[in-house]
């Protein structure tokens, strides 16, 4: 007889995850707990983010309670996903509460978790926030803002069509010792033409 340990059913649930066979991978954690396995935090991450892809929230959140009555440690991994989850299923303030809760446990947090929370933000369509946020960055978590986050900046502030802002940002981040890739500057570059904005076009150009 095969024993099954947690690193199989694990692998296991993974596979379902990756077919996008949810069922499965429920199933296969209902086995492993009736095999008397625990789950662990790999378990949960998986099973999370699979539900998370899939737009899934409250499942997802329904296994973050489970994780934490067993008094695991959430880590950073779990809580992007379940971010990006709530990007997915346009659950912003679900997402705001989470990155909240994130500071509250002292969880790390990276550039990613950031450009996710940008995107949260820009989904509720509170732009000037997501900007504030980038700003409170390394004063306020010490995490210094890279490409990942200037770039989400300007493809959201891009999709809202305010291409003069995108521009003003991106043409400021050089005094500040960031220098933006020429994708940043050529995302905006049409917008900056359609509205007539020939200065920052311009300059932007330039700078492409």
């Amino acid at each position: 007889r095969v024993l099954f340990r947690s690193v199989t059913f694990n692998s296991l649930i993974d596979a379902a995850i990756r077919c996008r066979d949810l069922p499965a991978a429920t199933k296969l954690l209902e086995q492993m707990k009736n095999s008397g396995i625990s789950p662990d935090l790999i378990t949960y991450s998986t099973l999370i983010k699979g539900f998370c892809d899939q737009g899934d929230i409250e499942v997802a959140l329904n296994l973050l309670q489970h994780l934490k009555a067993q008094n695991m440690k959430c880590d950073e991994i779990l809580y992007n996903s379940l971010l990006e989850g709530c990007v997915k299923s346009n659950q912003s303030q679900r997402g705001l509460d989470l990155f909240q809760e994130m500071i509250r446990d002292r969880v790390p947090v990276s550039n990613i978790t950031f450009s996710i929370m940008i995107k949260l933000y820009a989904n509720a369509g509170r732009l000037d926030q997501a900007m504030e946020l980038v700003k409170r960055m390394e004063p306020d978590y010490r995490v210094k803002p890279s490409n990942i986050v200037f770039s989400c900046v300007t493809k959201c502030l891009a999709a809202a069509h305010q291409y003069h802002r995108a521009a003003k940002m991106l043409l400021g981040l050089p005094s500040v010792g960031f220098q933006p890739d020429q994708q940043m500057y050529a995302l905006i570059l049409p917008g900056l033409i359609e509205q007539k904005q020939f200065d920052y076009a311009l300059d932007v150009f330039e700078a492409l």
